[in-house]
């Protein structure tokens, strides 16, 4: 086998990792300290334990989401299309016990309604929707979901609608009734898991700090990984941190490389 290739396989299964996509123009970059991107979001993940990669360029394909040990992808308000190839992909992958996070409607309905469908969900503008005939509209009597734990109060920018046909398998959530909260879809599908929510904006920068945002997004990552819930540790880093964090990743990769070529070069 390859040395590096190996090297690649011991580092990357150190962690359980979520991928952010990037490679459909999302509109909420973990890269950027702008106001309404994710940027916070990934660094409170990293913070608290959860190993954050992203793609791109190129597609979501089967080859990256198994070796790379992905738990759960996020897809945050994608402003180009996904392919056919990726959205089977993506379907495949939840089947198979995997997790898929999609964040943000209003203008981006038509990029994400594609993928959500294969789970029977969609969006239209700020609601998420299941059938628009025989629905049911809850406002928060599922608001003791563990999602929800440690959670005394978040601040959204939209109120979205969830519309159910077929509650087997779905579960609405949303926090205590009479408080303008958002409403959350969470649908098990085969082995995995999907959560929809239309607003993203309660994740990005100018709000993750605020009330429990940050615990809820912490949460939702969580439970959707099987990693547990836990109360939250917070801790504010700067983009140097975060570079060194980088290097250090690298530095790691290559001293894995190094050790194993000179293991096949003893051998020999």
């Amino acid at each position: 086998m390859n040395e590096k290739f190996l090297a690649s396989i011991v580092f990357l299964n150190l962690f359980n990792c979520v991928l952010f996509t990037e490679n459909h123009d999302e509109g909420y970059s973990i890269y950027s300290e702008d106001a309404t991107e994710l940027l916070g979001f990934s660094q409170i993940l990293e913070d608290n334990g959860i190993c954050v990669k992203s793609i791109k360029r190129g597609i979501l394909d089967r080859d990256l989401l198994e070796l790379d040990n992905i738990s759960a992808v996020i897809i945050s308000y994608p402003r180009k299309d996904i392919t056919a190839d990726e959205i089977q992909n993506i379907v495949d992958y939840v089947s198979n016990g995997g997790s898929l996070i999609v964040l943000g409607g209003g203008e981006v309905s038509s990029q994400i309604n594609p993928l959500i469908e294969r789970f029977g969900l969609l969006i239209y503008g700020d609601v998420v929707e299941i059938n628009s005939s025989d629905y049911l509209y809850f406002r928060g009597d599922m608001s003791r979901h563990e999602i929800f734990r440690y959670v005394r109060d978040y601040t959204p920018i939209l109120t979205p609608m969830v519309y159910v046909k077929d509650p087997e398998g779905i579960v609405l959530i949303a926090p205590d009734p009479g408080q303008n909260k958002g409403i959350f879809v969470l649908k098990e599908y085969g082995k995995g898991k999907v959560f929809v929510s239309a607003d993203a904006d309660f994740l990005g920068n100018i709000f993750i700090y605020r009330n429990s945002n940050a615990q809820l997004g912490l949460n939702i990552v969580n439970y959707m990984t099987g990693n547990g819930i836990k109360k939250i540790k917070l801790k504010k880093r700067s983009r140097t941190s975060t570079y060194l964090w980088g290097v250090f990743i690298g530095i790691l990769t290559l001293l894995l490389f190094v050790y194993f070529k000179r293991q096949s070069k003893l051998s020999r």
